[in-house]
């Protein structure tokens, strides 16, 4: 019995350690295209199980030999899968899959098995450029986009007619899994920021994947350059794997980033990304020659929020608050939780104190009767007290733009509580 495939146990404990880690980065990611690169790289190691099996174990080569090659298409389908662009319909892209799939599977299958029979490959080859046809046919509406696809479609299946048709049946097999990787690496490069490192790593390992499956049928058995394809091969899941994990700690990392600048309450931008934010506007408006306005919003009543229903209701209050407030500010502004029960708003082409007191109404009406009897038997009553400051007519600094939107925020809630005690008076 050939004990050489020990040697290779290595590289299959290496990569089944980097799949678990892949799997324990996978619970905190939100990404929902990370399990169907976990899949392809479960099939990826089922081939590279079966192809051990086949190299040196006498028993059951065929079979090995077939699960080794469907593996691999079954795994190029899954990372192409991954890897489809948002705005295809995923209906549309599962016809594809089908259609491109169970041909190149039906070939894998009869060249694993060693069947000679020249007939059975040209019938495959001629199902799967007529299901293909069919797909972009009935599925695609954009003239552009059919061309493209039918540029494609012929550069898989023009070769792989003329290969069935001389008999080269091992450079058709390899031919459709090569075209396939280069696809999804393709595919990969169009959907991945090109700054990422991990997506780079990862596109890499799908042009050796490729490269690897073109030129494997044509090497001389036992050559220089047929070794150093194996060792070419073994070395692309890695940069697979690798390439994923490096995509999984940048998202984590960006995540984390995104957390120090969200208030974990409301979810809205905190002090840090309001400041930052405020910087920005006053570049944008000393570039531009244009105004902004600063709002600072403070709850009137919530003390008797959280003295009444207790903290946990008060946190509850201030997550509706902050959703009633986002409803009446624009996309293209921003409303930031500072700190305990204020809140502020950067307002952007604001340039008449007016249109100021017209949106200091609109935030305080979002508030008005907000926590009467929020709890059964309790009547709280919740508002909200606004000023503000417009650059550069109040001030053309950051901190005394804040000093007078609350300095007039504080005169309206004096102004609200003198008002309140003249109606009870």
């Amino acid at each position: 019995m050939n004990f050489n495939y020990i040697l290779y146990l290595p590289d299959l404990l290496a990569m089944l350690v980097l799949m678990l880690v892949l799997v324990f980065l996978r619970r905190r990611s939100d990404s929902k295209d990370v399990t169907l690169w976990l899949v392809g790289l479960c099939f990826i190691f089922v081939e590279a199980v079966a192809s051990d099996a086949y190299r040196f174990t006498p028993v059951k080569h065929a079979a090995s030999h077939s699960i080794a090659l469907v593996a691999y298409i079954l795994a190029g389908l899954t990372f192409a899968w991954a890897a489809r662009k948002d705005n295809v319909r995923v209906r549309d892209f599962l016809f594809f899959c089908v259609a491109t799939g169970v041909p190149l599977v039906g070939l894998a299958t009869l060249y694993g098995m060693g069947v000679k029979v020249r007939p059975y490959y040209v019938g495959l080859v001629v199902a799967g450029i007529v299901l293909d046809l069919i797909c972009t046919v009935v599925f695609l509406r954009t003239v552009r986009f059919i061309a493209l696809v039918l540029v494609l479609q012929a550069l898989l299946w023009v070769p792989m007619f003329w290969l069935a048709r001389t008999g080269n049946l091992r450079g058709l097999t390899y031919w459709g899994l090569g075209y396939l990787y280069l696809l999804v690496a393709a595919a990969l490069w169009g959907v991945m920021k090109r700054s990422r490192i991990g997506g780079a790593v990862m596109v890499a390992g799908f042009v050796l994947y490729s490269l690897c499956l073109f030129t494997h049928p044509y090497l001389p058995p036992n050559s220089m350059a047929d070794q150093l394809n194996d060792q070419v091969w073994t070395l692309q899941k890695f940069f697979v794997t690798i390439g994923l994990l490096l995509v999984l700690l940048d998202e984590q990392n960006r995540r984390n980033e995104g957390l120090a600048l969200q208030d974990a309450l409301t979810g809205l931008p905190n002090r840090r990304l309001f400041d930052d934010r405020m910087g920005q506007a006053i570049e944008r408006c000393e570039r531009f020659g244009t105004q902004f306005a600063v709002f600072t919003i403070d709850l009137d009543g919530f003390k008797a929020v959280n003295d009444a229903l207790g903290h946990r209701k008060g946190d509850e209050v201030l997550r509706e608050a902050a959703s009633r407030l986002s409803r009446v500010v624009r996309s293209a502004d921003t409303l930031a939780r500072c700190g305990g029960d204020e809140f502020s708003v950067i307002t952007n082409d604001i340039t008449d104190p007016i249109v100021c007191e017209r949106i200091a109404e609109q935030l305080r009406r979002s508030l008005v009767g907000f926590g009467d009897n929020f709890e059964t038997g309790v009547a709280v009553t919740l508002s909200c007290s606004v000023g503000y400051a417009l650059y550069p007519r109040d001030a053309r600094d950051a901190t005394q733009l804040q000093e007078i939107a609350d300095r007039r925020m504080y005169v309206a809630k004096r102004a609200a509580k003198e008002a309140k005690m003249a109606v009870v008076s």
